[in-house]
């Protein structure tokens, strides 16, 4: 199983020169199975570039979409993923339900007048919409997806995605708790005991570092986590590697250097048994 990111950045997509490195799209994610189908999660500014390789090629004329929730940061690439407008294409997008509209309502205010200039009505490709729930568990192909509650804005989904006993789990916009000025592996595993679960031994873990420490210390209750709260849950769920995802747009490629730097001192001051790296737009891991 391949994974591919397509944006890294959360909140607000952040192009320049500050960003090369680790990119500007806000998030999305491409994932390949070992028989080679694809599945995208997230829908950012980060999947416009994979919509045209698709469109360029004709292939794959199906495609499944998982969106974690409907942020617009998740969402906002929508409108400009080009196989939605052709009718060559068969498209399958699984969204959870909002406490106030349906996920048909969801996706359709994306074209209405008030937010973009056309309305669904060009929209020619054959579009299915299916509602996703907390602890589900169904095939997408040779997929297997679980979903999970994170610790985000209400009915915000994680998701767990195996092929051939390889495990992925996805949990951007999640806030790891825990009850001490500076995270530990104790107050962590106390509370977040079914994230960890989860995650648990997962082959590739991809997770929330919105904020450097020091800024999260003002951000307590956004729905977002730190480097080094990141880093030890990854070490409670015993996962291979994880990537650390979705910055703060606010962040420069310098900035993230340093928090890269600050967290390998962390894991290693706290004898951390974990592997982990920062997320670049572009980048592939296969598992």
């Amino acid at each position: 199983m391949k994974i591919k990111f397509w944006g890294t950045r959360g909140s607000i997509a952040k192009p320049g020169k500050a960003t090369i490195k680790y990119g500007g799209n806000t998030p999305a994610l491409e994932v390949t199975s070992d028989e080679g189908n694809k599945l995208f999660i997230d829908a950012g500014t980060g999947i416009h570039q994979p919509g045209n390789e698709i469109i360029s090629t004709g292939k794959p004329e199906e495609l499944n979409l998982l969106i974690t929730h409907s942020h617009w940061d998740h969402i906002q690439g929508l409108p400009f993923f080009k196989p939605l407008y052709s009718e060559n294409f068969k498209i399958n997008i699984y969204v959870s339900r909002n406490e106030s509209f349906n996920p048909e309502d969801i996706i359709n205010m994306q074209f209405t007048s008030q937010f973009f200039p056309v309305n669904k009505d060009v929209l020619k490709a054959n579009i299915k919409i299916i509602q996703l729930n907390e602890k589900m568990k169904f095939d997408i192909g040779e997929f297997t997806i679980e979903t999970i509650a994170a610790h985000h804005s209400e009915n915000t989904l994680g998701f767990k995605i195996s092929n051939n006993n390889k495990y992925f789990v996805y949990l951007t916009d999640n806030e790891i708790y825990y009850e001490t000025e500076e995270p530990t592996l104790h107050s962590i595993k106390s509370k977040n005991t079914d994230l960890i679960e989860f995650a648990k031994d997962a082959d590739l873990l991809v997770h929330d570092c919105m904020f450097d420490f020091k800024d999260y210390v003002n951000k307590i209750g956004w729905g977002h986590s730190n480097n080094f709260s990141s880093v030890i849950f990854g070490a409670a769920a015993n996962v291979k590697k994880i990537i650390l995802f979705h910055f703060n747009p606010d962040y420069s490629d310098e900035r993230l250097d340093e928090i890269c730097e600050n967290t390998k001192n962390f894991v290693k001051d706290k004898a951390l048994d974990i592997n982990f790296e920062l997320s670049v737009e572009e980048k592939t891991y296969e598992i």
